[in-house]
Parts: structure tokens; C-alpha cells; sequence
């Protein structure tokens, strides 16, 4: 088992006026790039033909975080916690015990078309080609208030509809019925495509691979790592270890062996890691300092 590491581009010309919010892939293996001008105005980007072009700008004073390809031309764009005000009207006021939607659909013009509470507390954001959303959250959304929550984030996981709805919950349908540890932090979520989905959380670090939004396997006691992310090839995983001085760590599940590499770039230089994200076989991430995004991709 290998893999290998490819440059895929400097993001600079993107941040000339802008703060680097979010990198990330969407469904269709789309490299996108959030980021947010002093004026208040985010920008999203995609990586075309390795030229970045900018796919939407609109002026916002809501707090996103993370963005996602939706259907039909569409972005989702998130905000990790939730609210007491509207993030189209900063001065409508906290009331009714309620919370506003920090979830939010917009069309390629920048008009927001709708949106819903995602739950508080959130780690990661990817949607699937038809438009399912799915959810992880970290332990202050996990332990929150669950008035506070909406009742997502204490699940740990969660699957939601292109509009909001409720589709699968992590501690209620695989975790509890299963004897599967509950999630404390979803450290590592990768949608790999419609069907098939990868997570590994805290505290006992399981590897779970799901299909069709029910359990396909799980391994509780190997490799018990924390990963910040990683791939995956049938039963072999690339992960990124979490904690300091994240190496590369190749997995083999169905042997049960794994191995150590530090992580360098495209040229077997060593690189600290400033961000990272993964999708089906391939790691995508960043290094400090420097504007450059790479990926490693798993061999299959």
C-alpha cells in the first residue's frame, strides 16, 4: 500500500484582499476556497483548469465557516454556531427561546433561497451530488444544551436533507443499537460519495464505515488514532495523526498494521500542516506559511 503527493496550486491571488476562511472539496471532487474580504463580502472559488475563478461574492455580516457545492449551481454555506440573531438582519433580537438558522442555500447570484438550523457545535460539512448534508460536530455542541443544539449536534452525527430535514442520527441508529462507543468530538468525517461514509471521533477513536446510512463495519480497538483526517481504499486508510507533529499514518484494517511516514510535500520536503480535509481515496491539505494546497492519494 502507497500513495502519493501532488501540488495542486498557490491560492494567493485569492487572498489578496480577502482572509482565508475554508478549504475544501465538494462531491465532484471540486477544490473550493472561502474567504472573506475586510468589507464583510465572502468570496467563494474553485479551482478550474488550475486557474482559481470566482464562482460567487455577496455581502454578509453572518459568521460562515464552512461552504458546500449544492445542487443546481447552489452553495451551502455554514456557520459552526448558532446564534441569537438573523444573519440577514444583525439587529433582529434574541426571542421566543429560539435560535437562528445558521445554515443557509445560496443561488449563483448570491440571493439567499432558504435556510435551517444545523445544529451548534460543528466540525465538519460535506454534502453529497444530490444534496444530503451531513454533519459532525465537536464536544461543546455534543454536550450543549440540546434547546440550544436543536437536537443535532448531541448525536454526534448527523444526515440532513438538501432543506433541513432530519435524515439519520448517528448515537440513535448505528451507536447505541450497535453497542458502538457515542461520539464525544467527530474528529475525522470523509463522504466519500452517495452511499459510503467514513468517520473516527473521541474518546476510543473507532474507524466506522457506513452504507446507505447503516453500519457496514467498525473497528473499535485498531488503529485507535486520532486523525484529523483521511482516506480511504477498500480497507486501507491515510490518515493524518491529530495531535502534535502529524505524520502520515497508512493503515491496513484488514491486516491490522500500520505505518509511520512524516508528512512532506510534492518534493519529500517536511511540512507542518496548517489544514487538512478528505474525500473518498485522496487528503487534501495546506502548509503553514505558505498559500499552496497538495493532496495524497491513496493508491487503490
Amino acid at each position: 500500500m502507497n500513495f502519493s503527493v501532488k501540488r495542486i496550486g498557490n491560492f494567493s491571488s485569492v487572498l489578496r484582499d480577502s482572509q482565508f476562511i475554508q478549504a475544501i472539496s465538494g462531491p465532484h471532487n471540486e477544490i473550493l476556497i472561502l474567504s472573506r474580504s475586510r468589507n464583510g463580502r465572502y468570496v467563494i472559488s474553485e479551482l478550474m483548469r488550475d486557474k482559481w475563478q470566482t464562482r460567487l461574492s455577496f455581502r454578509s455580516d453572518a459568521a460562515y465557516e464552512f461552504v458546500q457545492p449544492m445542487p443546481d449551481g447552489n452553495f451551502l454555506l455554514v456557520d459552526s454556531r448558532l446564534t441569537k440573531t438573523d444573519a440577514r438582519n444583525t439587529e433582529v433580537p434574541y426571542h421566543a427561546g429560539k435560535y437562528f438558522d445558521n445554515a443557509h442555500v445560496f443561488d449563483e447570484t448570491g440571493k439567499m433561497l432558504y435556510g435551517f438550523i444545523a445544529g451548534d457545535g460543528i466540525e465538519h460539512v460535506q454534502t453529497t451530488a444530490k444534496g444530503e448534508i451531513w454533519i459532525g460536530f465537536f464536544d461543546e455542541g455534543v454536550f450543549g444544551d440540546p434547546a440550544r443544539t436543536g437536537g443535532l449536534a448531541a448525536a454526534g452525527v448527523v444526515c440532513l436533507s438538501a432543506q433541513g430535514d432530519v435524515l439519520f442520527r448517528y448515537s440513535d441508529q448505528i451507536a447505541e443499537p450497535q453497542g458502538i462507543p457515542l461520539i464525544d468530538d467527530c474528529y475525522a468525517l470523509n463522504v466519500a460519495d452517495e452511499n459510503e461514509v467514513w468517520l473516527s471521533y473521541y474518546g476510543d477513536f473507532p474507524v466506522v464505515a457506513l452504507s446507505k446510512k447503516a453500519l457496514k463495519k467498525a473497528w473499535i480497538d485498531f488503529p485507535r488514532r486520532a486523525a484529523r483526517a483521511f482516506a480511504v481504499a477498500g480497507e486501507n486508510l491515510l490518515m493524518i495523526s491529530h495531535y502534535q507533529n502529524p505524520k502520515w499514518v497508512l493503515v491496513n484494517l484488514k491486516d491490522r498494521v500500520s505505518t509511520e511516514a512524516p508528512t512532506t510535500d510534492d518534493k519529500g520536503s517536511p511540512v507542518e500542516l496548517d489544514f487538512c480535509f478528505a474525500r473518498g481515496p485522496v487528503v487534501y491539505f495546506g502548509a503553514k506559511g505558505h498559500d499552496e494546497l497538495y493532496s495524497a492519494t491513496l493508491a487503490t
